[in-house]
């Protein structure tokens, strides 16, 4: 059997460094992807689900150790992952309750095997199985890396309601906080995610405040809400209303003193034409406050243009520094 363990445990080894390898050389929104990078994708998927298979069903020696199968199905899930392939976790994970139904007293499958299943949906872009899949599960049982999976879907959908819903999951089970990342991966749910659909920026609002109440903000989260409120540079010009929420988020950072992320020119651009227009009867800020996060927002492009200064040239026949080795 130990054997067996290290041969299963070195041959996934190998299938999921160079699912990883393929995963990085091209990644799924590359273009053109080539015959020969399709084939390589089906072939490690393939050769991962079959090899995880004859673990779980076949080799009832191996298979007597619980750790060795959970780790296998993981490993052979995140193998798949990285191809872009769904079928074959959803194909491991019905293997895995049909070796489960066996044994009615045993606590299995485990929660961290359906966290790879889920991330292998969510990856290769099927978020419908993957609420599915979800929707059958206890949630009793959720951990952290599920519940980021259930915002990652709802990322993805642009499923502001289900986010909130899930943000309050986490925050009411006895064991687990939102952390950055749970923050963030909500807040994306509110950017515009698809050209038919507008953004929330009044909702990217409150989740921010959520998270500052929360201790659970960084340059991420802050980007990702001037995100949902100006957009990204593909996106169109955003609306005077949407755009004014932008300086409702800088107006946050600037009251808990926290420094604003660096700006990609089109959203710095973006931002300087909304503090053109200043603050509408309507809209989420007073005057004083537009002009306090608009002074704040001044000073930091200042400070970034000062940083990436170039230092003065020396003057001819001026005296250099010394050099040293």
């Amino acid at each position: 059997v130990e054997t067996r363990r290290r041969a299963y445990a070195n041959a996934l080894g190998a299938l999921r460094n160079a699912a990883r390898l393929l995963a990085e050389a091209a990644p799924l929104d590359a273009t053109p992807v080539t015959p020969f990078v399709e084939r390589r994708r089906r072939q490690l998927s393939t050769a991962a689900t079959r090899l995880a298979l004859r673990l779980v069903e076949t080799d009832e020696a191996a298979a007597a150790d619980e750790s060795l199968v959970e780790e296998v199905l993981v490993v052979a899930c995140a193998t798949c992952s990285n191809c872009f392939d769904a079928d074959g976790p959803a194909e491991l994970l019905a293997a895995a309750r049909r070796r489960a139904a066996r044994d009615p007293a045993a606590a299995w499958p485990q929660i961290q095997i359906y966290n790879a299943v889920l991330s292998a949906l969510e990856v290769a872009g099927r978020s419908d199985d993957a609420s599915r899949l979800l929707a059958q599960m206890d949630p009793a049982a959720f951990d952290a890396a599920t519940y980021n999976i259930c915002l990652k879907v709802c990322a993805k959908n642009g499923d502001v309601r289900k986010a909130w819903e899930v943000l309050d999951q986490m925050a009411a089970s006895p064991r687990l906080d939102p952390d950055v990342y749970s923050f963030a991966t909500a807040i994306r749910a509110c950017c515009r995610p698809s050209p038919t659909r507008r953004a929330n920026p009044a909702r990217a609002l409150d989740f921010l405040r959520r998270a500052f109440h929360a201790d659970a903000v960084n340059n991420v989260t802050l980007r990702t809400a001037l995100r949902a409120c100006v957009g990204a540079p593909s996106d169109p010009s955003p609306t005077a209303a949407d755009a004014e929420y932008a300086f409702a988020v800088v107006d946050l950072a600037r009251r808990h003193d926290l420094p604003l992320p660096d700006f990609d020119k089109e959203t710095a651009f973006r931002m300087r034409q909304a503090a053109k227009l200043g603050p509408s009867t309507a809209g989420p800020l007073t005057r004083t406050a537009f002009d306090a996060a608009k002074r704040y927002l001044f000073d930091h492009f200042d400070d970034r243009r000062r940083r990436n200064a170039r230092p003065a040239p020396t003057p001819p026949g001026a005296a250099r520094p010394p050099r040293h080795r």
